[in-house]
């Protein structure tokens, strides 16, 4: 039992979201509402999206523009909030989009 916590965590630790060589247009979406008691989850899991290069669209939703759906899973089960986590994939953001193409360097339509 010890060991699979230790490899989760290494899991963890290394994870990354590899990127296709060209982009299908299709974003995965991020979505969360954790409750005030769990505030230090939240926190971590806000960082971790941010470590694996995901862009913050806003407080409580990210985006990357790979289809990340296992590592999304993972990440929220590894800090017991999966309940509270959901994601999608979508060809637009709406009118605000621009921001996350710029922050991958991905060309306008």
């Amino acid at each position: 039992e010890k060991g699979k916590k230790k490899l989760k965590e290494f899991r963890f630790e290394s994870m990354k979201i590899e990127m296709a060589k060209s982009w299908n247009g299709v974003w995965t979406v991020i979505l969360f509402d954790i409750p005030e008691y769990q505030k230090t989850a939240r926190d971590a899991l806000r960082r971790k999206l941010k470590d694996l290069g995901c862009y913050q669209y806003h407080k409580s939703v990210f985006v990357h523009p790979a289809s990340c759906g296992d590592e999304i899973n993972f990440v929220a089960g590894f800090f017991d909030v999966g309940r509270h986590v959901i994601h999608f994939e979508t060809r637009s953001l709406g009118n605000q989009e621009h921001r996350a193409r710029r922050f991958f360097g991905l060309r306008g339509n």
